[in-house]
């Protein structure tokens, strides 16, 4: 009779150790997940914030081009003539912009 106590609390110490595994296996697996969801996050936002410099910096362009298409044909209703200034700010906005994406570029490559 006292081994068959010793057996089945054998038996439930087995069960017991078996299920921490499987508890382990389950946190390993939500671990790799976890840090698959960050660098998918990260991938995200750089990809968000490039698009928001490029549509930022488009914007100004086309101010600077319609600025300069008007002074060219002649379609400015009063305005002054600042097509130079906006293309000066465009240039320097697309200049700031590509260095602000390379620099996410970098930054997503070096978490990888």
């Amino acid at each position: 009779m006292a081994a068959t106590k010793i057996e089945k609390q054998e038996k439930k110490i087995e069960e017991q150790e078996e299920k921490i595994k499987i508890q382990k296996t389950k946190m390993k697996i939500m671990r790799e997940q976890m840090k698959a969801l960050q660098q998918h996050t990260k991938t995200q936002f750089i990809t968000l914030i490039t698009a928001a410099f490029g549509f930022v910096a488009a914007l100004f362009w086309r101010d600077a081009i319609q600025a300069f298409l008007e002074q060219v044909f002649g379609f400015s209703a009063g305005k002054e003539e600042i097509w130079y200034y906006q293309l000066f700010v465009a240039v320097i906005i697309t200049i700031i912009a590509a260095v602000v994406i390379y620099l996410f570029s970098k930054f997503s490559q070096e978490n990888k």
